[in-house]
């Protein structure tokens, strides 16, 4: 019997079968929910060229659009926080999974923080905590455990409209109050006149006590739940402003529930902290040492360089002819109001304002718009000094030319 080649085949050739056809990809949709979201100040800044602004010109290219206190590290968080983060990053202990309400001794250590004690109008335990990815992973929360599509919510207006891309996922309905700018921001009582409702109950012996908390150019910050009573209250917090940390990423949410009014929705914050699985491990191990080693003075000094800052602002935009600003009142933004088509007829709403000075002076600030408050501007007084009052010379350069 003859070798047989490497080359030669001894199997059947096989049948040949009719060639598949293949069908093209259709494009992949996305979910119901999904297609409900939006962005409101992306869409109303969509057509401007950044990059263009930045890159023309012989002025620089000032950028006074972004509400985060990190951006120029001249706001840096205390030194004893980051202390805390590392020592808990070294300890070991945080490199698993967390409950995902949060570990214990994070959600003690919020207890603790805001417990007014024995005798106190606010108590608060751990049982009352769940920790959350920063103040907005908490409205989040918090919205998503208390509404659907058979509820109303009342957001005031001015207001951060990531409010509202939060509330479209549940499919309830916003309903609108206003913000008065010329009274201090109080609510405009006009809005329920209206309305078939009423909110009605005891009065709380404690809500006469107000409680101080040294708020610049206000004087006085009362937390609800301490003078709420009985009344169940839901109360959202976090590291991020505070702490000028944004990204840091640790809120919380708390419960005020003396009548055991909430427990469904404590039941139903816990089912929703383990859809989420909760923060990272290393803040909230941080989190006790942070809490309780950060000196008040580090409080103090950054109110007193935001009121500074607040102020020299303020005065020198009160000079540029046609703008209304408005005094910050224990905020790092502060709201500069007269952009109407009374004072600048050139433009038919804060947006065009906006961009024209965007072409002009290449420079940015958010127009009012992008919080529903048509007719601002919003400067952030984390933004160096010196940078602010450049953008105030260009800005009533502008002004000059443009106003009435």
């Amino acid at each position: 019997m003859s070798p047989i080649a490497i080359t030669e085949s001894i199997a059947p050739t096989p049948t040949s079968r009719p060639k598949a056809v293949l069908k093209a990809w259709k494009p992949v949709a996305t979910s119901a929910v999904v297609k409900k979201i939006r962005n409101p100040i992306r869409e109303i800044i969509a057509g401007i060229d950044l990059g263009g602004a930045a890159a023309t010109g012989a002025k620089p290219f000032l950028n006074l659009g972004l509400g985060d206190p990190s951006v120029y590290g001249n706001f840096p968080p205390p030194k004893e926080a980051l202390d805390a983060i590392e020592e808990s990053l070294r300890s070991g202990k945080s490199d698993g999974y967390p409950d995902s309400v949060g570990y214990a001794v994070a959600r003690e250590a919020v207890a603790n923080y805001f417990d007014e004690g024995e005798g106190g109008a606010w108590r608060v335990k751990k049982e009352d905590v769940v920790m959350t990815h920063g103040a907005s992973g908490a409205l989040e929360m918090a919205f998503s455990v208390l509404a659907d599509e058979t509820k109303n919510v009342l957001f005031p207006k001015p207001l951060f409209t990531a409010y509202e891309t939060m509330i479209t996922a549940t499919g309830a309905s916003i309903r609108y109050y206003d913000l008065l700018p010329e009274s201090n921001w109080e609510v405009d009582l006009n809005f329920y006149a209206g309305m078939a409702w009423t909110v009605s109950g005891p009065r709380p012996a404690s809500a006469d006590a107000v409680r101080v908390q040294g708020k610049f150019n206000r004087g006085v910050f009362t937390p609800y739940a301490s003078v709420a009573g009985t009344s169940p209250v839901v109360i959202l917090g976090a590291v991020s402003k505070r702490w000028l940390a944004p990204g840091w990423r640790l809120g919380w949410v708390i419960l005020h529930d003396p009548l055991n009014v909430l427990a469904e929705v404590r039941e139903g914050l816990g089912k929703w902290a383990f859809r989420i699985q909760g923060p990272n491990s290393t803040m909230q191990r941080a989190l006790p040492a942070l809490l309780a080693n950060t000196p008040e003075a580090f409080f103090t000094h950054a109110m007193d360089d935001l009121a500074d800052v607040g102020q020299q602002l303020f005065d020198r935009l009160a000079k540029i002819p046609g703008l209304q600003p408005l005094l910050p009142q224990g905020a790092m933004y502060l709201m500069c109001g007269g952009l109407t088509t009374a004072n600048f007829p050139a433009f038919a709403n804060d947006v065009e304002l906006v961009r024209a000075l965007l072409s002009e002076e290449k420079m940015l600030i958010l127009p009012g718009s992008c919080f529903r408050l048509e007719g601002f501007l919003r400067f952030v007084t984390t933004v160096p000094l010196p940078t602010l009052m450049e953008a105030c010379d260009r800005l009533e350069a502008f002004c000059r030319r443009h106003a009435a």
